[in-house]
């Protein structure tokens, strides 16, 4: 692993293991809490419904995965900055949850910002 964002989150200061809140069929969700307590490192994995041997041919199809802000103790209505850290991209607001495709195999690595209060103007939330 060479990209620098995901070795920050791995080396953060407040030195916090990776915790599962979610496991079923086959996909995974993992939290790690970050120094900043503004912002929480989420990891989506798909690892598929069999793990033992090689990969089936052909690979099981994308899984939508998500995780709720209740799950992260978030109220519902707190507005979250998505950072998807492969990508090194600003995915944008998120307002109650967020979702994505992962596909078999996969794993997707984001950061969730708490974002503070903005004007109307600036606010772009998606749900």
């Amino acid at each position: 692993v060479t990209n620098p964002e995901v070795i920050a989150i791995n080396q953060d200061d407040a030195v916090q293991p990776m915790r599962p809140i979610m496991r079923q069929d086959g996909t995974e969700v993992w939290r790690k809490s970050l120094a900043d307590d503004r912002k929480v490192a989420i990891v989506f994995f798909f690892r598929g419904v069999d793990t033992t041997g090689p990969m089936p041919e052909p690979p099981e199809q994308p899984r939508s995965v998500g995780v709720s802000w209740s799950e992260l103790g978030y109220p519902n209505n707190t507005k979250i900055t998505v950072r998807d850290l492969w990508r090194r991209k600003r995915l944008g607001m998120f307002q109650g949850n967020f979702r994505a495709t992962v596909r078999h195999r996969e794993a997707l690595i984001y950061v969730f910002s708490q974002t503070p209060a903005m004007d109307e103007e600036e606010e772009r939330v998606e749900q």
